[in-house]
């Protein structure tokens, strides 16, 4: 399988070549762990109410030694459907089985006061807070949104277009409208003038939404869905 994205690794790339050959699983199931370490994490947290980052961070282990030790690899096709869902899923029922030994009388559990919400979420501690799926997909958003950047600065790099990155940086990464310089100062700062910082700045956008779509289409199914996925993570991104 050859994905769209020329020099950026997708999931369903490694996914596809380790079902292909066993003798690249193991590395795989690394770079999964890795990818999604973040988004697994954030659940596990919202769902416990964890406050000692160690304890989140062997809980979100015991999570991925289950991923390795089960041959996840075997069930995923990406015919199926979207990657997140797939992840989330299964951290759900990682939780769940917790929240059944808490119910056996394991007291020690940090599951056993957790309560299931109509429709398969899971409450956290505190209702009035996001739940745990909530915080999955805000992390997923914001890790997705990361590689984009990653992408696109280098696809900059690589092409000689690095003032264009910077021009992008001040007025798309600064954190909005209010905290972006004008053209006028970006372009004294840079050494262009305003006309060009305003054609670098449009197609810088159509750039990086090209690149934020690729990687989208490398976590579903097909192109019918990355429209959906996207405006679905947009709307968890804050």
């Amino acid at each position: 399988m050859t994905d769209r994205l020329s020099g950026v690794r997708t999931p369903w790339t490694d996914i596809v070549n380790a079902q292909l050959d066993p003798a690249l699983r193991a590395r795989c199931l690394e770079l999964l762990a890795e990818k999604y370490y973040e988004p697994i994490r954030s659940f596990i947290v919202a769902a416990m109410g964890v406050n000692r980052p160690e304890a989140a961070d062997d809980l979100t282990q015991a999570f991925f030694l289950r991923f390795i030790e089960s041959d996840c690899l075997d069930v995923l096709d990406r015919e199926r459907g979207r990657l997140r869902n797939w992840f989330k899923t299964s951290v759900r029922r990682f939780v769940l089985d917790e929240m059944k030994k808490g119910n056996r009388g394991n007291a020690a559990s940090p599951f056993c006061k957790l309560e299931r919400l109509p429709g398969g979420d899971i409450a956290p501690p505190d209702r009035a807070g996001p739940t745990p799926e909530e915080e999955f997909n805000r992390r997923w958003a914001r890790e997705l949104f990361a590689d984009a950047v990653t992408a696109f600065r280098r696809y900059c790099r690589d092409n000689g277009k690095q003032r264009c990155f910077q021009v992008f940086e001040r007025h798309v990464l600064a954190g909005g409208k209010a905290a972006a310089p004008s053209y006028g100062e970006t372009a004294a700062e840079l050494g262009m003038s305003v006309k060009d910082v305003s054609n670098c700045l449009g197609r810088t956008k159509k750039k990086f939404q090209a690149l934020l779509r690729e990687l989208v289409r490398a976590t579903v199914a097909g192109d019918g869905d990355v429209d959906a996925e996207l405006r679905d993570l947009l709307r968890h991104f804050r």
